[in-house]
């Protein structure tokens, strides 16, 4: 995040205090940051997955304003449901594709919960 981004100008910082709006600046988002880091981490996220959704978080976060009656808790919310759509996201590839060029033999791992067709994705193949 550029420094530009960081520190809001003055016309910025007059125009939101105006308009009933608070610029969220870095001290704004320590604490709602820590406790998700925490809570990330308590729920056995790897690290560096942890990092990359602060990082998201915090980048769309800082500079923006937000109501004064809004916490900036909730607003983390926000940004922390679209940083996990970002990191869960997966790009569309060939599979066939994909076995052919895989050295053999291929593994493939089928996950889900009970009743998502696992057993009847694999009876296709």
């Amino acid at each position: 995040v550029d420094d530009a981004r960081r520190e809001p100008s003055t016309f910025q910082r007059a125009k939101a205090f105006a308009t009933g709006r608070i610029i969220i600046e870095e001290e704004d988002l320590e604490e709602p940051l820590w406790n998700l880091e925490m809570a990330l981490l308590e729920s056995d996220v790897e690290m560096s997955v942890a990092e990359q959704i602060l990082d998201s978080v915090r980048e769309s976060m800082l500079g923006e304003s937000r109501k004064q009656v809004e916490t900036t808790g909730e607003l983390v919310e926000e940004a922390l449901h679209d940083a996990l759509l970002d990191v869960i996201a997966v790009g569309q590839f060939d599979f066939e594709q994909r076995i052919a060029e895989a050295d053999k033999p291929v593994t493939i791992v089928f996950t889900g919960v009970n009743g998502v067709g696992k057993t009847t994705s694999i009876a296709k193949l």
